[in-house]
């Protein structure tokens, strides 16, 4: 009986291995024979070669048909002849666990993708759990750090360009109120402080609109 293998379109990144880049490799056993496999942690597919399912089988093994169609990273597709669900072994003392690969025309190294890689053969694991910690005694004794606003000591000074040019900027009417707002916070929470004599120069300002956000814009300062 021909057992077609369902319409779907498989991506792999790769079907052969540059001799100078550095890549993932693992033998595992197939009729208990010994194969090379690439790891390819992003092929959604298994692969193994014609020639390659001959030289371990014979004739003795059964390639069903197919519509997969097979394609790498670049859209390029890759001429399938079958798929076959082949018996594998991580090594001599390791239960069998049979996997269907797609069995190209030509000859590419074999490959196995993430589902084999991760979960059947356990040869990647999952490193993505994210652990709370519960103890809150280094909250309590450093919680000043978590409150207020944090300073760097010491004070930076701004070497201005000659003949720069302060830029004055028009605020929107609708904008004025909660500038002042924002203003008066700042000065309360000692960010910034009030100026009521001349000075030599003044940053020009802009708002960015989330909730309110005022930045100094020193970029004109190299101008």
């Amino acid at each position: 009986m021909i057992v077609s293998y369902r319409a779907e379109q498989f991506l792999v990144g790769a079907i052969n291995a540059d001799s100078m880049s550095t890549t993932w490799q693992v033998i595992l056993l197939i009729n208990d024979r010994p194969v090379n496999f690439k790891i390819d942690a992003g092929a959604q597919a298994y692969i193994i070669s014609k020639k390659l399912l001959a030289d371990i089988f014979g004739s003795g093994v059964k390639v069903r048909q197919t519509s997969v169609r097979l394609s790498t990273f670049t859209g390029q597709l890759i001429e399938l002849f079958g798929w076959s669900a082949l018996p594998v072994k991580k090594d001599c003392n390791s239960p069998v666990i049979y996997l269907d690969f797609l069995v190209t025309k030509y000859s590419y190294q074999p490959i196995l993708g993430l589902s084999a890689s991760a979960d059947k053969l356990g040869l990647i694991r999952k490193c993505d759990s994210v652990n709370c910690c519960k103890n809150i005694s280094n909250l309590c004794k450093y919680n000043r750090i978590f409150e207020g606003l944090g300073k760097l000591p010491g004070k930076y000074h701004i070497t201005l360009c000659e003949n720069s040019v302060s830029v004055t900027r028009k605020v929107a009417f609708s904008l004025l109120e909660p500038l002042k707002a924002e203003l008066d916070r700042m000065v309360n929470a000692g960010v910034t402080e009030k100026v009521t004599d001349p000075a030599d120069w003044a940053s020009p300002l802009f708002i960015v609109q989330k909730k309110i956000a005022l930045c100094e814009f020193v970029c004109i300062l190299k101008t």
